[in-house]
């Protein structure tokens, strides 16, 4: 999948986190976006590894589309489980919510 895609994604589940934490003062929902995050951009990236069923039939690790794919899981991994351990802390702080 194209890595535009993906971020876009990842991107509309974590503003629709924040919209829910904001509407129900339950800024642990901006939190799990993470999780979710992470699941969702590590399959989207790697679908043709999961789907591909013989490791020779895909030159995965020869290829600049790969290599770029890997990146990005990496890059998504990292921002969400960053998202998910501490992403309530700058919600609660800015909040108008008791």
């Amino acid at each position: 999948m194209k890595h535009w895609a993906v971020l876009l994604v990842c991107a509309a589940i974590f503003l629709v986190s924040v919209w829910f934490g904001w509407r129900t003062c339950d800024w642990s929902w901006v939190q799990r976006s993470g999780t979710l995050i992470v699941a969702v951009g590590v399959l989207l990236e790697s679908w043709k590894v999961i789907i591909t069923p013989r490791a020779d039939g895909m030159p995965f690790w020869q290829t600049q589309e790969g290599h770029s794919a890997i990146r990005a899981a990496v890059l998504v991994v990292c921002v969400g489980t960053f998202i998910q351990g501490y992403a309530d802390l700058p919600f609660r702080a800015f909040s108008a919510c008791p």
